[in-house]
């Protein structure tokens, strides 16, 4: 009986070892991908910025030019 009893008990200190392992797994997954998405959100705003800047230098230069040839 008490080989059940010494067997259940590892079993138990191993499920609890498991559990706490995948919960850091996890936690650091999370941490990381939070991160990826702080970073893309970053460049998102940036590239629409480079795109507004470039649209307006695109249609003012069109302007200049067709002011010119007139």
């Amino acid at each position: 009986m008490s080989f059940l009893v010494l067997h259940l008990t590892n079993m138990k200190n191993i499920i609890i070892a498991v559990a706490i392992t995948f919960a850091i797994i996890f936690a650091f997954i999370s941490s990381v991908e939070a991160t990826r998405v702080s970073v893309l959100e970053e460049q998102l705003e940036a590239h629409k910025l480079a795109m507004t800047f470039a649209n307006d230098a695109i249609h003012t230069f069109y302007n200049q030019v067709e002011v010119a040839s007139k």
